[in-house]
């Protein structure tokens, strides 16, 4: 399958970029028919056969537009929290593309295959002064973990990597910490 099928959803393909070149597990949650298992496809047809990527329902229902009451949204959240304190490094959810992103033009797998193939390991471990404010924040006031901070820092480092930058910057960090929270859970709240 070629990434070129699947319309909209672009913050999907920049994860499954991101997981590509640094081979990193993915958790995709989206409803019925939103494109996940092309994904998985995708991913597959761009020779990350070994990328662990798990589809998920947003909800109970499973509906485009969610009928599950509050608490049986705890409870479903609850389990997808399960899993993603187990396995993943990244998380994204697929959403249901608008209208005017399936009539756009959309990158076929060469493309994708070109850029993963220009991404090299120059990036220093090093982050910038304000990109390590922004991780101790991200660690102390979200109450994350030492593992959290150790996939951020490798996650930011690809990303880095991958716009050939010499170090790890505050948009590197920035980037790979919205792939580390758990959304679902912070609507809850």
């Amino acid at each position: 399958m070629d990434i070129s099928e699947i319309k909209g959803n672009e913050n999907v393909k920049r994860v499954l970029e991101i997981a590509l070149a640094g081979n990193f597990s993915i958790l995709l949650i989206g409803g019925r028919k939103s494109g996940r298992s092309m994904f998985k496809e995708v991913a597959k047809s761009l020779n990350g056969t070994g990328l662990f990527i798990t589809r998920e329902n947003k909800c109970k229902c499973n509906y485009k537009e969610c009928i599950c009451t509050h608490e049986e949204l705890k409870e479903h959240y609850k389990y997808l929290m399960d899993l993603w304190n187990k396995d993943y490094d990244m998380y994204c959810e697929v959403n249901y593309p608008d209208y005017n992103q399936l009539k756009r033009k959309q990158e076929d797998n060469a493309s994708v295959l070109e850029r993963l193939q220009k991404v090299s390991n120059f990036t220093s471990l090093e982050c910038s002064g304000k990109a390590d404010a922004l991780l101790k924040s991200f660690y102390e006031k979200m109450e994350q973990t030492p593992y959290d901070i150790k996939i951020v820092i490798k996650v930011a480092r690809v990303i880095a990597n991958m716009e050939q930058s010499e170090f790890i910057q505050t948009q590197h960090i920035a980037e790979a910490i919205q792939y580390r929270i758990f959304e679902p859970l912070q609507k809850l709240q």
